[in-house]
């Protein structure tokens, strides 16, 4: 894996694994996962969103 690639799959890790954690607490599916609670967390912890 080049370095390039490194912090993409942290961040797509970190994403996925919070979107287990909210699913888990809703009890719902990743579908059914409103886009923006799970964003509000992402910047909260400090990931970067473009746009």
């Amino acid at each position: 894996m080049s370095t390039r690639n490194t912090v993409s799959c942290m961040a797509q890790g970190q994403a996925a694994g919070t979107a287990a954690a909210l699913c888990s607490a809703k009890k719902c599916t990743t579908r059914e996962l409103p886009y923006g609670d799970l964003r509000e967390i992402l910047q909260r912890d400090g990931v970067y969103f473009e746009g």
